[in-house]
């Protein structure tokens, strides 16, 4: 439990850090822009070997994969005068709810019988902040405009299964964590003040914690919930976004 107190600790600080950076840096003399990210995500999971008893020398292997094609995700910038600027972003928003249910039609009797089923509800938010620096010394007019970014990826999931049947108990889990990355970027100024935004986050690391919750009233009270810390060194997770902002 400490690791949680730790971590909402410092995503309070973040929130915090975020809303002065605002008010500081978006003064006279700043150029503020909003954006529109197309992200397409990448995500490979653990590989797999199955090795079976009676035949020691065939091997069997699955290896999970996620792509995830073309979300959108809303951006504002603040730029300096030095050409160096900050973006805050929220880089996903999700709500699902999908209920399931198997039924079982007695004919002799006419009657419909619920075998399994549940609703499940997940929520997901994480945002963003990044600093920019910029490379070289270039101006609005120029085309190109290369950019190295340090980021960090503050996340929330929420899901919550509810069973229609009564053998089965609800469960949820609660995840915090933030993940941090270093971010290439190349934007490239079209007429007036439209501009194009191509960056490719490398990841660092992620840390996170989560929280599992089994109402089964045979467990005991501190069985029922449990609390796990991760942290992880460059995640397998590979994301192109490409934007397109407005300078205001």
């Amino acid at each position: 439990m400490k690791n949680y107190f730790f971590l909402t600790s410092l995503l309070s600080f973040l929130f915090a850090f975020l809303f002065m950076s605002i008010n500081t840096y978006g003064q006279e003399g700043s150029s503020k822009s909003i954006k529109l990210y197309t992200n397409f995500n990448f995500v490979t999971g653990d590989l797999i070997l199955i090795i079976p008893d009676s035949i020691p020398y065939n091997r069997a292997y699955a290896e999970a994969k996620n792509h995830q094609l073309g979300y959108f995700s809303p951006a504002f910038a603040i730029e300096l005068e030095n050409g160096n600027f900050h973006e805050f972003e929220l880089s996903r928003l999700l709500i699902n709810f999908n209920r399931n249910e198997s039924i079982v039609i007695d004919d002799s009797l006419g009657r419909k019988i619920l075998v399994p089923g549940a609703r499940n509800t997940r929520v997901l938010l994480a945002v963003r902040y990044e600093y920019n620096i910029a490379l070289s010394n270039s101006t609005e007019e120029m085309k190109f405009q290369p950019y190295l970014g340090l980021s960090i990826n503050p996340f929330f999931e929420n899901s919550i299964k509810t069973p229609h049947i009564s053998s089965q108990f609800a469960t949820s889990k609660n995840e915090f964590g933030a993940l941090f990355a270093i971010v290439p970027r190349i934007k490239y100024n079209l007429k007036g003040n439209w501009y194009l935004d191509l960056n490719v986050p490398i990841n660092i690391s992620q840390t996170s914690v989560t929280i599992n919750t089994d109402e089964d009233p045979i467990l005991t009270a501190s069985q029922r919930k449990s609390t796990t810390f991760d942290f992880e060194i460059v995640p397998r997770n590979i994301m192109v976004r490409f934007g397109i902002g407005l300078r205001i």
